[in-house]
């Protein structure tokens, strides 16, 4: 049976950047191969309806370290509600 949690942090601020960080780890029930990662990057909420995102995560799996950069971005759209 395969195994897995996370724990995502955003800090609040009263800035439109925000600090993030993300915790994972994943395996297979009494299987001592089990990756782990922590990512940390920010938000910048540039406007209402639009953010950036950008981060840095570092993996581990049993000798082999993977290290990534992430960048992205949330587009929303405004409902309008009727009368």
């Amino acid at each position: 049976m395969e195994l897995f949690g996370g724990l995502i942090l955003e800090g609040r601020t009263s800035t439109a950047l925000r600090p993030v960080m993300e915790l994972f780890i994943e395996g297979e029930a009494g299987d001592s191969q089990v990756v782990r990662s922590a990512l940390v990057g920010a938000i910048w909420d540039a406007k209402d309806t639009l953010s950036f995102d950008v981060g840095a995560r570092v993996a581990r799996f049993e000798q082999d370290t993977e290290f990534e950069v992430r960048a992205g971005l949330t587009w929303g759209l405004r409902a309008v509600a009727g009368q």
